[in-house]
């Protein structure tokens, strides 16, 4: 059976095994996220190797995110990680 691409193992080619990515990193083994979506809770662990949920290990939080909500997601904005960035209004011009 082929795993779908969330569900491939960690440390794929754009990861060494067994090291999280960068913005990643600053999570410790052993803190799980909660994120509520769909009407549930959805809770990850984060392992020295990836993100374990339910069960599955993933090697981001972006494929977890695809995987709960069938659409891509920036995995640090889906968990409330990171910010969206705003950019300043454009001048108005006159006339």
């Amino acid at each position: 059976m082929n795993a779908t691409p969330a569900q491939r193992p960690a440390g794929g080619s754009k990861a060494r095994a067994g090291v999280l990515p960068p913005a990643a990193s600053q999570l410790l083994p052993g803190s799980q996220l909660i994120k509520a979506y769909g009407g549930r809770n959805h809770v990850v662990a984060v392992e020295a190797d990836g993100f374990r949920y339910e069960g599955a290990l993933f090697s981001s939080l972006s494929a977890i995110a695809k995987h709960i909500t069938g659409t891509h997601w920036n995995g640090l904005l889906f968990f409330g990680l990171r910010k969206r960035r705003t950019y300043p209004p454009k001048p108005r011009r006159n006339g």
